[in-house]
């Protein structure tokens, strides 16, 4: 091969080279803007859905927390109506509309729609599953992106787990509703029996009954991300 057909031949090589490197740069930047795309997609959808899990687990402290403040020195007939709804229904169904509303809220606010919210107890709190998916799919293509998150509220004063439903930690006793009930509004005492044979002797200045109060713990939880 003569001098002048192999310069020809690298001539021909650098302008192939100088053709080609442009487009594999062309292609280097788009794999990593997709794969880049990818990775923000998912970690906004991943927020999303450890956002919507804290904001329900807060929303469920924030309502036990509500009913307990505001039940707080009232007369005791008031006590009891404030307290009903806290203590005789499921502590997993407790203001179940308004946290359904507040994860849902806060999977929006991240880009994101929830699919689902689903609540357990736990042996010493309650946890929030969530489920979201992206509004947006993912590197211009029809997939949304989904993720899960779970929070636990755990309670370590105030209130107290009797089955399914909470109790109040009356100094070490986890009280119920029926005996909390029984005891701010207890029966009348009965009357004294008549004596025929001293229809002229003084009646005795019945004793005041004291009005029965209960003395709240402080209400103490922990929320945090379990999963």
């Amino acid at each position: 091969m003569s001098r002048d057909q192999r310069a020809g031949e690298r001539g021909m090589a650098s302008t192939v080279l100088i053709i080609a490197i442009p487009a594999l740069v062309a292609v280097a930047l788009l794999f990593v803007t997709m794969l880049s795309d990818g990775l923000s997609r998912r970690t906004r959808t991943s927020t999303a859905a450890d956002a919507a899990s804290l904001a329900a687990a807060e929303q469920w402290r924030s309502y036990v927390d509500d009913v307990l403040s505001g039940a707080d020195g009232l007369a005791p007939d008031r006590t009891l109506d404030r307290l009903q709804p806290l203590l005789t229904a499921d502590a997993a169904t407790l203001d179940a509309s308004r946290i359904q509303r507040r994860a849902r809220d806060l999977a929006g606010a991240n880009d994101a729609t929830l699919l689902s919210l689903s609540t357990r107890l736990t042996g010493r709190g309650v946890e929030f599953s969530v489920r979201t998916r992206s509004l947006r799919p993912a590197n211009d293509t029809a997939i949304r992106l989904e993720s899960s998150a779970t929070a636990v509220v755990e309670v370590s004063g105030g209130v107290c787990f009797r089955g399914s439903r909470l109790g109040l930690l009356l100094g070490s006793s986890c009280t119920g509703w029926d005996d909390i009930e029984e005891y701010l509004n207890p029966p009348p005492p009965p009357a004294p029996p008549e004596d025929e044979d001293e229809d002229d002797a003084a009646e005795p200045t019945p004793t005041p009954t004291p009005t029965p109060r209960l003395s709240f713990s402080r209400f103490r939880t922990d929320v945090r991300l379990v999963a």
